[in-house]
């Protein structure tokens, strides 16, 4: 049956959500925001072909979820109103292209290739998000219309998940709560590349009204209440680093409008009395996990780092493209250490993404997938430094929350998981659209003016 649902909504959903883009700028407004919103729902809204369950690798299958759907439509949208305007070959493309083509090649040489198929299919359908939300940033000119519409999705994606999160712990009495996904630990790394986005353009924007002001805020306040509820002990130190960040941003801008210094102060005084109010609500899950966190879990960790590093050290390129799990199953040699995993019938993961793909990849190919991060982190720092502009005040939020997404993957792998995957993609979209729209001098009026005009006054 929902395989049936799934293919409805293609053959039908995608040429009606084609056509309301076109025809109707409020319903494609919408669609851009539910494109975001779809994310969380992860397999719940997807479908897979091939699928093999059973195995402990990231990848299980050729999935194609809902986010696809909606991403196709906004596809034809472009090709069919702003193909004159469209960046066929936009900022990351090259790169890219080379750790796709690398990844290819480790795939077909590896000795169970359709598990990284999947892999594959997964890196093009965020290759492919990801040219969709940049052209329609690129093509719009970074309008009102288009920040408007990134904005409600990212707000209304904090709220859906502060409130599950907050009926998971408080009326289901959840410990460790997991939202929509398998694990509670996928959540810090989903929600933290948005959060400093989220505070940033709550506090430094002078165009929001105090209605959409407050609901910013109130998105952000419940992503750290969500954050916090998950018992993540990495994703309490990489928030708390974001938080002070933005903060430190807010406060310290070389340039302000002085009628929007008590909005900054006002958000600043509401975030420190959420972290105490938030704090003690969820304290009790904080500390325990401090304190009574199962030295299993530490144990886990390290040995399936050891076997990764064993792995990456053997292969050239990589024991091959999702199956670090299957070879550290199967392969004597690399469990001759295990000692918390001895009796585990199939293994699982590197809780490292780093280390995960130089054992999968190789060292070549972990090269790769550091400059590919790097080529997206770096133009938007340097950028944001600018400091001029509100849209470098977007950058700055970006790069605190890539920077802290990135310290998460030395304590976890779920950058392979497609919600997260996903997610990467349109911020980097949001990103990279900016810095290229700036260096191209096309940048909408509307983005320019939010922080220089004739209020602007040095404070």
């Amino acid at each position: 049956m929902k395989y049936i649902l799934f293919a409805v909504a293609a053959v039908l959903g995608i040429p009606i959500m084609t056509f309301s883009a076109i025809s109707f700028s409020r319903l494609r407004q919408l669609l851009v925001a539910f494109l975001i919103l779809s994310i969380m729902a992860g397999s719940l809204a997807s479908i897979n072909f091939v699928s093999m369950e059973h195995y402990r690798g990231p990848v299980r299958g050729f999935e194609v979820t809902f986010t696809d759907l909606i991403a196709i439509a906004l596809f034809f949208y472009l090709i069919m109103t702003k193909a004159s305007s469209i960046k066929w070959f936009p900022k990351l493309f090259v790169t890219g292209s080379i750790f796709f083509l690398y990844s290819l090649v480790n795939v077909f040489a590896s000795p169970s290739p359709l598990l990284g198929q999947f892999v594959l299919w997964q890196l093009f359908r965020a290759g492919f998000l990801y040219w969709c939300m940049f052209n329609l940033i690129y093509t719009e000119r970074s309008s009102k219309e288009i920040m408007d519409a990134i904005w409600l999705g990212f707000v209304l994606l904090g709220i859906f998940m502060s409130l599950i999160a907050f009926k998971q712990k408080y009326l289901d009495g959840i410990y460790r709560v997991p939202a929509f996904f398998d694990h509670s630990n996928t959540i810090p790394s989903y929600l933290i590349l948005i959060l400093s986005l989220l505070m940033v353009w709550g506090m430094a924007s002078k165009k929001l009204n105090f209605i959409q002001y407050l609901l910013t805020m109130f998105s952000s306040l419940g992503i750290l209440f969500t954050i916090f509820a998950t018992g993540s002990r990495g994703g309490y130190a990489v928030t708390a680093g974001s938080v002070f960040a933005v903060l430190v941003i807010s406060n310290f801008r070389k340039k302000r409008v002085r009628a929007h210094i008590q909005r900054i102060i006002l958000s600043t005084g509401v975030i420190v009395f959420a972290l105490i109010i938030g704090g003690a609500m969820v304290i009790d899950t904080v500390v325990d996990r401090f304190l009574n966190a199962p030295e299993s879990s530490a144990g886990a960790r390290e040995e399936f780092n050891i076997a990764a590093e064993m792995m990456a050290e053997d292969a050239p390129i990589g024991v091959g493209l999702n199956l670090f799990s299957q070879v550290l199953t199967y392969n004597e040699s690399y469990r001759s250490h295990l000692v918390t995993l001895a009796n585990e019938e199939h293994a699982g993961v590197a809780h490292h993404i780093y280390l995960l793909t130089a054992a999968e990849l190789g060292y070549p190919g972990l090269i790769l997938f550091i400059l590919t991060l790097m080529r997206i982190l770096l133009p938007i720092v340097f950028r944001g430094l600018h400091w001029k502009y509100f849209h470098h005040i977007l950058l700055l939020g970006i790069a605190v929350g890539m920077a802290a997404f990135f310290a998460l993957g030395l304590l976890e792998w779920v950058f392979r998981l497609t919600p997260v995957l996903y997610q990467f993609s349109i911020v980097s979209a949001l990103g990279l659209s900016l810095v290229t729209l700036e260096k191209e001098k096309l940048l909408d009026k509307h983005i320019l003016e939010e922080d220089e005009d004739e209020a602007l006054e040095e404070v």
